[in-house]
């Protein structure tokens, strides 16, 4: 509680009043979740705009094949889209329903990226 002090006219005779209070009231328990759940929500953004970054990174490569042409599959009516949190932040498909990488491609650069595209089939493939 804030205490004010304010004095009367007569010497000596103080008298104590209460201040107003400015500002909001809040426990440090309800601090402490208003602040976990900011770095939960900023951390989940975080990760789902590095899926997107990844994404972009590895469509953008050389020596990622795609069998058919991108405006093909964006004139034909397609089920396939980014998982639904990537929607949010501008995400795109594919473009087509298989990625071809080359032929040298280790199974583990295989499985990653089979991983950032679900929506997509993701092989090991010549260009033709």
């Amino acid at each position: 509680m804030r205490v004010g002090l304010q004095v009367t006219g007569t010497v000596g005779t103080v008298m104590l009043t209460n201040a107003k209070r400015r500002w909001i009231r809040f426990s440090l328990r309800a601090l402490l979740l208003a602040v976990t759940l900011v770095a939960c929500a900023g951390g989940w953004t975080a990760y789902q705009l590095n899926w997107i970054r990844e994404r972009r990174a590895v469509l953008a490569r050389n020596d990622v094949y795609r069998p058919y042409p991108v405006e093909y599959w964006l004139s034909v009516p397609s089920h396939d889209s980014p998982p639904w949190p990537l929607g949010w932040f501008g995400a795109e498909a594919a473009g087509t329903p298989t990625l071809g990488l080359p032929l040298t491609t280790s199974d583990a650069e295989l499985e990653r990226i089979q991983l950032l595209f679900p929506e997509t089939e993701v092989v090991r493939a010549q260009p033709r």
